[in-house]
């Protein structure tokens, strides 16, 4: 005997349906009684009309689907899923969704939407999860999912590549949510999540946010689930997950992290899963906290805890066995990976000169860079010379390099008023343009720590490479291969071996407007004072004059 049952529109408009009364509309496929209704793929352009009045799953995925009408969905108000994702739905009118008040998931995915369809939406009284992900979406203002703040619990508005501004209410009022993805939307800056005192699962995975401060994560105590990999992330604040009591999962592999403040997991007992390996660690005395964290927990392993990558004499080490070595450098010594440490140029290049002794994307105060040029002088941040300055990031730049320039340059770091670490680069400066020649040029790099003793290097594990020993004076050799500097024929005056000429020219031309505008001040100034002398200078003969 056939099931049956009661479909109503209203109090006085209702009706009884047998299973064999409903017919499956023609490409489509139809399961459990007509309960589930699969239109997935099959280059639908419309929403099919014939759909069985018992339906709570319909799927009308990858489809050529171009619009909704309103009302389009009225024939089926039991419907509890509705999946229409990978269409060319541009806009969604106001009463597209009428009638679906026992509607608990939407699939809008990789459509063609630019906005939130606030309106169509608000008509989803039972609504739990909707997914936006992959829209051509600008702008989330603020409020924009309010009116079903009380039923959503998850949200997904992930890969919106088109987003331009996100406001800092556009979560607000959303404090029964679970589940939040965000990743992939080209962030900057960390969203306000503030709101979300429930959430659970968060995703800003693969975001060009750098920074996680104190207030960043403030609040949400109930988060157990958090990912923030493959982005841009290089300071974490020291309190930044005090309020995460609940953290089981994180996940921060994969970013610009060197260093973690020592106690910054201190409030998240319940980790069970950590993530930081593919980040540049810097394995110096600053990162033993961290390591000593690392080898207590059962949160990671050696492979997702991250390894050292500098310095060089660490590279490839695990972090949690950073602990076992005595005494690790507490300097700031690293020689840059794309760093030559030898630059052959010509006779009226411009050139810069980076400081090998810093990593790349490094943050070191430039206070602290020194060069030594060969014949002696010292030059620091903010000492402007004619041809030759030291720039912000510690670079040293060359407006036209000339035969006096070839030699031996030092870059020194030093930290309480003390040279920790320096490491030399030679320019070669040749007068012939069209020459291939090969680089023989070598560059020696020592670290000294006075207050270090005499240092003993446990042996480790046997299923532990061996490290070099760190002393407490050493010296490396670095050399570079045969690679040969090819210099342009066609242009002789542009020659530089590593740079973008242009770049070079321009710093080079900001640090010349620089000075010259100093000089023109300091000139101006002068002729101020000098003529407030002479006027008091007149009023004063004057006065005298008249009595």
């Amino acid at each position: 005997m056939a099931s049956a049952v009661w479909w109503c529109y209203n109090l006085d408009n209702c009706v009884k349906v047998n299973a064999v009364d409903q017919i499956c509309p023609p490409d489509c496929d139809c399961y459990d009684e007509f309960k589930e209704v699969y239109c997935e793929a099959r280059a639908l352009r419309s929403i099919p009309s014939e759909i069985p009045f018992s339906v709570n799953s319909l799927s009308l995925g990858n489809n050529n689907i171009r619009e909704l009408q309103r009302n389009s969905f009225r024939q089926i108000p039991g419907l509890e899923t509705l999946r229409l994702n990978g269409n060319h739905i541009r806009d969604i009118p106001r009463n597209a969704f009428y009638g679906l008040k026992k509607l608990r998931r939407l699939d809008l995915s990789t459509n063609r939407l630019t906005h939130i369809p606030t309106e169509a939406m608000a008509q989803l009284v039972s609504i739990q999860e909707i997914s936006l992900r992959g829209n051509p979406i600008t702008e989330i203002v603020g409020y924009e999912f309010i009116q079903i703040r009380a039923t959503l619990r998850s949200l997904d508005v992930g890969e919106l590549r088109h987003l331009k501004y996100l406001s800092n209410q556009a979560l607000a009022g959303l404090d029964n949510l679970q589940a939040l993805s965000m990743d992939s939307c080209g962030l900057n800056d960390m969203p306000t999540v503030r709101p979300l005192t429930n959430i659970r699962t968060l995703n800003l995975a693969n975001n060009r946010i750098s920074i996680l401060d104190s207030n960043s994560l403030k609040g949400l105590r109930k988060l157990s689930n958090f990912h923030m990999e493959y982005g841009a992330l290089a300071t974490v604040a020291n309190d930044a997950f005090n309020d995460l009591v609940s953290l089981e999962i994180l996940n921060l592999s994969g970013n610009n992290l060197t260093s973690l403040p020592s106690t910054v997991f201190r409030y998240t007992t319940r980790l069970t899963s950590l993530k930081l390996q593919r980040n540049p660690w810097l394995c110096n005395c600053d990162l033993l906290p961290l390591a000593g964290f690392l080898s207590d927990s059962t949160a990671c392993t050696d492979g997702l805890c991250g390894t050292c990558r500098y310095p060089p004499t660490y590279r490839g080490l695990p972090l949690a066995n950073l602990t076992r070595i005595n005494n690790p450098p507490c300097a700031a010594l690293i020689i840059g990976e794309q760093t030559s440490p030898s630059l052959n140029v010509s006779v009226g290049d411009s050139v810069r000169i980076p400081c090998p002794t810093l990593p790349p994307n490094h943050r070191t105060s430039k206070e602290r860079i020194k060069w030594k040029t060969p014949n002696g002088t010292s030059i620091r941040h903010g000492q402007y010379k004619v041809r030759i300055t030291m720039l912000g990031n510690g670079s040293l730049n060359f407006t036209k390099v000339t035969l006096k320039d070839k030699g031996l340059y030092t870059c020194s770091v030093s930290k309480s008023g003390n040279e920790v670490a320096k490491s030399t680069v030679f320019l070669n400066v040749t007068s012939q343009t069209n020459v291939l020649t090969p680089s023989y040029f070598a560059t020696e790099t020592s670290v000294s720590k006075a207050t270090r003793n005499n240092v003993q290097y446990q042996n480790p594990r046997p299923t532990q490479p061996a490290y070099v020993p760190v002393k407490n004076l050493f010296t490396t050799t670095w050399t570079t291969q045969n690679v040969p500097i090819l210099s342009k024929p066609e242009s002789p005056a542009s020659t530089t071996p590593y740079y973008k000429q242009k770049e070079i020219q321009q710093d080079s031309m900001n640090e010349v407007m620089r000075t010259t505008k100093i000089i023109i001040g300091c000139f101006v100034g002068l002729t101020l004072v000098a003529a407030i002398i002479l006027l008091a200078f007149y009023k004063l003969r004057k006065k005298n004059f008249s009595q």
